[in-house]
């Protein structure tokens, strides 16, 4: 005959340490991709979660010690589940920071390289605009130059006499303008504002100082759960009094009235012929032996 379940034992076995640590294996993974730490997460689960069905499966029986070493144990387990979340919540946060950071910075370098581009384009268009005009201005002096040649000697004596002191016919205004450079213009920032940008880590940097925190819950976690089942043992294997060759705590129960009789009789028949020999009719019910 089987034995009755324990709800409240695999309730808090399920909810407690089970989808805690599952939750907290995968957001494992999606920080730290790789074969390495995959093989690391399946190892927690077979070993946090086997060796807890295990303990809570040895936990539960109508027996108060028994069932709060086992509650205790698991209690533990998800307060170490939930420090895991804790962690990858805060690790996350500083992700998104260092993912917002990086894309600012990606930005401020992109306005600087538009804004030098610009001006390199147009020191470019200046230049051709120089040349153009220098060209333009060379073809007509020569023009001139030419005009001169065909006029008369006196022609030309009247017609230099009329210029300008200060040479050719060209006038001074359309002499070509000084070489004009363009700065590009950088985006506004504080100086706070460009340290802490420059301070921010990488998503890479941020990983490994998490790593060492991780490692330290995983291994409580294993830890834990090996104490927890040798504990259970211990429980279920404690014979103070040493006489009858009897565990205490099926003592306790086989003392507890018919009911626990009856669940001793059919969950262990192999202690039944001690506990009715230790006396006459068996322990009295409602006591427990020392």
């Amino acid at each position: 005959m089987f034995k009755k379940i324990d709800w409240s034992q695999w309730y808090l076995f399920f909810i407690g340490v089970c989808v805690v640590e599952i939750v907290s294996v995968y957001l494992l993974w999606k920080a730290y991709p790789g074969e390495e730490m995959r093989i690391m997460g399946w190892a927690i689960l077979i070993l946090v979660l086997g060796i807890g069905a295990y303990s809570t499966v040895k936990a539960s029986e109508p027996d108060e010690g028994i069932r709060q070493v086992g509650i205790v144990g698991k209690v533990v387990l998800a307060l170490l589940g939930v420090l895991s979340l804790y962690g990858h919540s805060s690790m996350s946060r500083q992700l998104s920071t260092s993912r917002e950071g990086y894309a600012e910075r990606q930005k401020i370098q992109k306005d600087k390289s538009d804004a030098e581009d610009a001006a390199a384009r147009r020191q470019i268009a200046l230049s051709a605009a120089r040349s153009q005009e220098m060209s333009s201005q060379a073809a007509l002096e020569k023009e001139e130059a030419r005009k001169l040649r065909l006029l008369a000697p006196s022609q030309r004596e009247a017609l230099k006499k009329n210029q300008p002191a200060g040479g050719s016919g060209v006038s001074q205004s359309q002499a070509p303008a000084g070489e004009v450079t363009f700065q590009p213009t950088p985006t506004p920032m504080t100086l706070a504002e460009s340290t802490a940008l420059s301070n921010l880590k990488t998503q890479a940097e941020v990983r490994e100082e998490w790593m060492f925190f991780f490692q330290v819950v995983n291994f409580l976690q294993i830890l834990i759960s090996v104490l927890i089942a040798a504990a259970v043992n211990w429980v279920r294997h404690w014979d103070k009094g040493g006489i009858i060759g009897v565990p205490d705590w099926i003592e306790r129960i086989w003392a507890s009235g018919e009911n626990g009789r009856q669940y001793i009789r059919q969950s262990y028949p192999e202690y039944v012929s001690r506990l009715e020999n230790a006396g006459a009719g068996g322990l009295e019910p409602g006591k427990a032996t020392a």
